[in-house]
């Protein structure tokens, strides 16, 4: 047996091929397969478990530091769950600091009956679930061709080469798989075909989406579509798809140049279309998967047999997974995703398959309304509480603050005296004025009395002059105690240090606001600032209460930008339609402005969209 590295799948398709060839006895075969798998795929444990009719074979191979003991429990266990459920199993552990992705990997060894006989189980370092996806599909295709190739041993000297050079055409076959395209493959398989079994032309399709396309025809290196020949050929592929079994036309009952009985009219139409030439298909399997047609025709004095078929497509039904496998790994991104499409909507399909029915219709629907419909639409910025309105203090005139009765945040009243400035002054000045208004009295009187109109009129312009100056004193003494004109908080002010203190007039004192309505100023950014206009509602929520919602009425849009917090922002004015109790001047929090119905794709993705057209200048 060879011992030369497998560096990729498709070497180890080769080797397969060729152990089986040269191998001398099962467990030899078995072996050595295990060890190209276990190279193919760089794992540090693999094993193999096949139970035969005359003895049973366990193998293992081991590579890397980590003790094999560590590997064999759960290999083992593996194994069992492959042979219990008939199919590949795959589970996936990653190491405690994360560095390190294990794949399990399971794949069965059926019989030639497809009955599970055995299976392969290896431990394989993986990065992602993608590429534990990957390693199975090509784990199972090398199986699928171990379990083949296996019928194989013992006849590779004898019983194979006096039928034609059949030893030969496997290696041909193996060497097809290191081809780099599916179309190179299958052309190398039809052309040697046709070289080895005598056949005017030989064809390979593959199955996809329930129907036979042809990709390779013996002698052609490019396959036209919609030819009346390629038709026919295609038609008695899909007519090979349909019975699952092979096809030989005319029948071997009919013999050399008879048209047979009836059935298998697209054979027979290809057949009448060359001439009357004998012409035969065979389904390559899968598993239990149809994936490839494989049809032939040669000359009519050498009609096919079924067992001469039988055994062809023994032969070559291991590589129709290779085939598949190269398939995958030369397309391209639109053909991967198309594949994987198909594949999805065959599942959904499927009868019985309701629960992927119902997800695949909820999923339309989904992207329907995202494309279609509409949905609400709303701005979500922050706001600060203020009131409707509040009032600034400041000295009413110069002099000494006498008393300091409010501090912020008190409740006051209107009328509620705030503070009080010395007014002995303005009193002495009041009585002074007060005298003099007595004195220009008596000074008119007398001119009055004595006739004197000229002194009793200068007597009375005093009068008016002293009367105006003493409502001014008055009013000076008035304002001496600052008073709340309405009911309201204290937001600013503690004067209770400054009594006795010398104030200058405009001094400022108190802040003072109302509690009758509540104001939001909302920070709007300027991608959202055209959105918003005058009536429109909403709902402020309090940093201090989440859960109280408060319903709102936008007011007052300022028409230019605010340097706030350190960037631009459009100041929005709204009134709350409510005065809750617990609500205080300079609140923070969020307000929701509903703006209406929108388009869904564009709610969800205008912010991105426009971010993508700064960025492009589109």
């Amino acid at each position: 047996m060879t011992t030369e590295a497998a560096a990729s799948p498709a070497d180890a398709y080769s080797r397969i091929a060729r152990l089986a060839l040269e191998a001398t006895s099962q467990s030899q075969y078995y072996a050595g397969a295990l060890g190209v798998i276990g190279e193919a795929f760089d794992s540090p444990f693999a094993a193999i478990e096949v139970s035969l009719s005359a003895q049973s074979i366990s193998e293992s191979c081991h590579r890397g530091p980590i003790d094999p003991g560590f590997w064999k429990p759960v290999i083992g266990e593996l194994i069992t769950a492959s042979l219990s459920e008939g199919g590949p199993v795959a589970r996936s552990y990653v190491a405690n600091d994360g560095k390190l992705r294990v794949a399990l990997l399971a794949s069965p060894i059926r019989s030639e009956t497809g009955a599970p006989v055995g299976a392969v189980a290896l431990a394989v370092p993986c990065s992602d679930r993608v590429g534990v996806a990957q390693h199975q599909a090509v784990l199972g295709s090398l199986t699928s061709l171990i379990s083949s190739c296996a019928r194989m041993i013992g006849t590779a000297a004898g019983g194979r080469s006096a039928s034609g050079g059949d030893a030969g055409l496997g290696q041909v076959l193996a060497k097809a798989t290191e081809y780099a395209s599916r179309q190179e493959m299958a052309l190398a398989i039809t052309n040697n075909l046709r070289n080895k079994t005598g056949c005017e032309q030989v064809a390979l399709g593959v199955v996809r989406g329930g129907r036979v396309r042809v990709i390779s025809i013996s002698g052609f290196d490019e396959v036209k579509k919609r030819t009346p020949g390629v038709d026919k050929i295609r038609a008695a592929m899909d007519e090979c798809y349909d019975h699952r079994s092979p096809i030989v036309y005319p029948p071997e009952a009919a013999g050399a140049g008879q048209e047979g009985p009836a059935g298998y009219s697209l054979h027979k139409q290809w057949r009448a279309s060359t001439g009357g030439a004998a012409v035969a298909s065979i389904p390559l399997f899968d598993g239990d998967r149809c994936i490839a047609i494989l049809s032939m025709r040669r000359n009519a004095n050498q009609p096919f047999a079924v067992e001469q078929l039988a055994k062809l497509g023994e032969m070559v039904n291991p590589y129709a997974s290779a085939l598949v496998l190269v398939d995958r790994a030369t397309r391209g991104l639109l053909p991967h995703a198309a594949g994987r499409m198909r594949k999805i909507a065959r599942a959904i399909i499927t009868p019985n398959r309701w629960a992927r029915k119902v997800a695949l219709a909820c999923a339309v629907l989904t992207m329907g309304w995202v494309i279609f419909g509409t949905m609400p639409y709303s701005v979500t910025t922050p706001c600060t509480v203020m009131p409707v309105s509040y009032r600034y203090f400041s000295a009413p005139h110069a002099g000494e603050l006498v008393s300091a009765v409010a501090v912020a945040g008190d409740r006051v009243k209107a009328g509620d005296v705030l503070c009080e400035f010395d007014s002995s002054d303005l009193r002495m000045e009041k009585a002074r004025l007060a005298a003099e208004v007595e004195i220009a009295g008596i000074d008119r009187h007398q001119g009055l009395a004595e006739g004197d109109t000229v002194r009793a009129t200068l007597a009375a312009a005093t009068i008016r002059k002293l009367t105006s100056l003493l409502a001014i004193v008055d009013l000076q003494i008035e304002r001496s105690q600052v008073r709340a004109p309405f009911d309201g908080v204290v937001l600013e002010g503690d004067l209770r240090k400054s009594v006795g203190q010398m104030f200058t007039v405009g001094d400022p004192l108190y802040q003072l606001s109302s509690e009758q309505g509540w104001t939001l100023r909302l920070r709007v950014p300027e991608s959202s600032a055209t959105d918003l206009a005058t009536d429109l509602t909403g709902t402020f929520v309090s940093n201090a209460r989440p859960g109280a919602k408060n319903p709102f009425r936008v007011v007052r849009v300022h028409p230019a930008a605010e340097a706030v917090d350190g960037g631009n922002a459009y100041v929005v004015e709204a009134q709350l339609d409510a005065d809750p109790e617990w609500v205080r001047a300079g609140m923070e929090g969020m307000a929701k402005v509903r703006i209406g119905r929108r388009p869904t794709w564009w709610v969800l993705g205008h912010r991105v969209i426009n971010a993508v057209r700064m960025s492009l200048w589109l």
